[in-house]
């Protein structure tokens, strides 16, 4: 064997064998970085009093951006509003037109835009996040129940809002005075 062949070949058996020792040094209790597909960027939403149930007649408006670390379960977010002087920020649990608990308190902003996250969700709280069963309302001194609100959704749910029922939107058309309004969320993975 040649004098240079066998220097590679010790050379390569070197770099391999550190190769080795630092991988395999990783502490087991270190988290694996955030891949691309662990984070939900959640839909860009418009805070509105049309929103709320009943709907609030109001010049404020408001933008909710936010993303869901699919590892670490927490949700962060960015509220920006205009119009009203926040008393108190939550997320509720409730589908459109429905009116929920608030499962997370927000730190009540100061000036807009508020930022933050929130402690990470449980199994429950997150397939109900993805699922679209959560919605903002920031609620100020005039209005209690809130005066800002919208859904927290990801790209492949869609609201279905206001839908009006009647007799005479049935086949035939019947002449009941009854009315309804049908307000949902659709899944386009799901279907």
């Amino acid at each position: 064997m040649k004098k240079g062949t066998s220097f590679k070949a010790g050379f390569l058996l070197a770099v391999s064998c550190a190769v080795l020792i630092f991988t395999g040094c990783k502490k087991k209790d270190d988290p694996a970085p955030a891949q691309m597909d662990d984070i939900k960027t959640l839909k860009t939403a418009t805070l509105s009093g049309d929103n709320q149930v009943p709907a609030v007649t109001t010049n404020a408006t408001g933008t909710f951006n936010g993303s869901y670390n699919m590892t670490t379960k927490v949700l962060s977010y960015t509220v920006s509003y205009t119009g009203t002087t926040p008393t108190s920020m939550h997320f509720h649990k409730g589908l459109p037109g429905t009116v929920g608990n608030p499962d997370f308190v927000l730190a009540t902003p100061t000036s807009s835009p508020a930022s933050g996250s929130t402690p990470a969700l449980n199994a429950t709280q997150e397939a109900d996040l993805l699922a679209g069963k959560y919605y903002i309302n920031i609620h100020d001194a005039a209005n209690a129940g809130g005066i800002l609100r919208a859904q927290l959704l990801t790209d492949n749910l869609e609201i279905i809002k206001n839908v009006k029922l009647s007799g005479s939107h049935q086949v035939p058309a019947n002449t009941s005075t009854a009315t309804g309004t049908f307000n949902g969320i659709y899944n386009k993975t799901t279907k």
